[in-house]
């Protein structure tokens, strides 16, 4: 039964000061809600859920529903009555400050109509949204670790690129910045004829996130929107981490000149992605500090300090913050003595990469490689020659389309 005949057919009713449902002529008291079977009667329990705006109180009653809800057992309820309901929770939940309250709903019903792991639903955005207001990162590892490769007809663009947006925010919660860039990447690389706010937000953290990881920033795809690629260039919006890419690309061999000019550009206010500015500045102190091991063989405390423009009192103390945390993290190989006001001694990565540990991620890259190929092949095969040599003919008619109005590549941007 459509969700909106639900609604028309259902009122309320007051019997001995209980409140009670009417559907279809039938009476159901709501406090005897808890002894109705969700599967024998998924119909009037689904119709009774789904009759007012949820709350706190009755959210044990949908995860009821949800937790015995299979397609199988429940042919007549459609996706667009589940898409209702995801989005009833997701207002009940910024009204009432609920978001951790209803993921547990959401993660499972999601898991419950997808058709595989890497299957993209009209929950995924709602859930991503709401474990990142919950703060809770970890607890959508899981889902975001899967990669999408398809999605149904109920998945509009909005939620692919809020999810991919939300997923790639949740990743750097978790500190996985490689994820992150991949979903950063995929916002900005769908194909628009106008670049949307998500487009430009998901730039500046692709911009922040790729020197976090490499350095300084990392080309877009050449498959990217060209009309998405001027308009990311001319925004006003990305001006300040456009200057920040510069910065980091160039690196100069004053090096605390430079560090200068990245601290001055990383004090910029901004709203959502001060953290991530932050750290930036920090990972280019680092990036000069693996920079000295390809010189110099052992270096003092003062020394590297004033490599890295550190001129106050604890500036020794600041330099073995760093070399300790990146010894930690592998990103250098030193050994530090702490005589003489601090020495530091570099040498090469022991690893010779002839471990079983080698052996066995080489194996694994190579799997993973395998079946990305096995699933490109398997799409060619599922593409039909009719739909190629229709959108074939499409393209030269626009084409000749152009030449017969002199419409060229110069003209200008309406946006």
């Amino acid at each position: 039964m459509p969700f909106e005949d639900i609604m028309n057919i259902k009122k309320k009713t007051k019997t001995n000061n209980h409140e009670t449902m009417v559907f279809a002529g039938r009476h159901m008291n709501m406090e005897n809600l808890e002894n109705l079977d969700p599967v024998d009667n998924a119909q009037l329990y689904f119709q009774y859920i789904c009759s007012s705006m949820p709350t706190k109180s009755s959210l044990k009653n949908i995860y009821k529903f949800v937790k015995n809800y299979h397609p199988s057992l429940f042919p007549t309820l459609k996706l667009e009555e589940l898409k209702e309901l995801g989005k009833r929770l997701d207002e009940m939940a910024m009204k009432e400050n609920a978001h951790i309250n209803i993921l547990k709903i959401l993660k499972e019903l999601i898991k419950k109509i997808q058709t595989s792991p890497n299957h993209l639903t009209f929950l995924h955005p709602i859930f991503a949204k709401h474990c990142i207001l919950a703060k809770t990162y970890s607890y959508a590892q899981d889902i975001i670790a899967n990669n999408i490769e398809d999605f149904d007809e109920n998945v509009t663009v909005l939620d692919f690129l809020l999810y991919h947006y939300y997923g790639g925010i949740l990743a750097i919660g978790l500190k996985d910045f490689t994820k992150a860039l991949t979903y950063f990447r995929r916002v900005i690389t769908t194909p628009a004829r106008v670049t949307s706010s998500i487009m430009i937000e998901s730039y500046k953290k692709y911009v922040l996130v790729s020197i976090l990881l490499y350095g300084k920033k990392q080309p877009l795809p050449s498959y990217t929107d060209e009309t998405v690629t001027k308009k990311l260039a001319k925004s006003e919006k990305c001006s300040k981490y456009r200057d920040l890419e510069n910065a980091f690309s160039s690196f100069s061999s004053e090096t605390h000149k430079n560090i200068s000019h990245i601290k001055a550009l990383s004090n910029f206010q901004s709203k959502d992605n001060q953290g991530l500015v932050k750290q930036c500045s920090r990972s280019y102190t680092r990036k000069v500090i693996q920079k000295l091991t390809q010189t110099y063989i052992t270096m003092s405390f003062q020394e590297i300090a004033k490599e890295i423009g550190l001129t106050s009192e604890n500036a020794n103390e600041i330099v073995e913050h760093h070399l300790l945390s990146m010894i930690e993290n592998n990103e250098i190989f030193a050994y530090i003595d702490h005589r003489n006001g601090g020495m530091v001694s570099f040498y090469d990565d022991p690893e010779r990469y002839n471990s079983n540990e080698t052996m066995e991620k080489i194996n694994e890259c190579i799997n993973i490689v395998s079946q990305l190929n096995e699933k490109v092949l398997d799409y060619n095969r599922n593409i039909k020659k009719e739909h190629i040599i229709d959108a074939t003919k499409k393209m030269k008619e626009f084409k000749k389309n152009i030449d017969k109005f002199g419409i060229h590549d110069d003209v200008s941007d309406p946006y």
